[in-house]
């Protein structure tokens, strides 16, 4: 919750990180798109896609007229990518890397989804701001 919360005050008054992404891209050899720009080794900001960085996305919800529809496969597999969207009220979550392999990133979902079942346990009916935290040993 509390990096949630420093991350929002970053983007809102445009602090030290917002800048440096911003400028990374603007200023980069390549930079069009989502994310192409990240993927060069000239792209100038210490947050690279191939090295020690998690590629998140939350695509948010959205609609299929297809009522045959079950799953959107989407990924990011760079160093670690996570991707989620909610089609007709189906959440699906990818979780992917060109580095770990398959076992790997079979324990990372799992460990992941064992977490966010957890959270959903504990969490409000109707929603509610604050995050329940994660009790599992580290």
């Amino acid at each position: 919750q509390a990096g949630y919360v420093e991350l929002n005050q970053d983007l809102d008054a445009f602090g030290p990180r917002t800048v440096s992404s911003l400028v990374a891209k603007a200023y980069g050899l390549i930079n069009c798109g989502a994310a192409p720009f990240e993927c060069v080794p000239t792209y100038n900001d210490d947050a690279h896609v191939f090295d020690r960085t998690l590629f998140m996305n939350n695509y948010g919800v959205r609609t299929n007229a297809n009522p045959a529809f079950e799953a959107w496969n989407w990924n990011a597999p760079l160093w670690l990518g996570v991707n989620t969207i909610n089609v007709n009220g189906k959440t699906t979550t990818l979780v992917g890397s060109s580095f770990w392999g398959l076992e790997v990133v079979e324990a990372l979902r799992d460990h992941m989804e064992g977490t966010l079942r957890e959270i959903m346990a504990q969490a409000p009916r109707r929603g509610g701001k604050e995050v329940p935290v994660y009790g599992a040993k580290k």
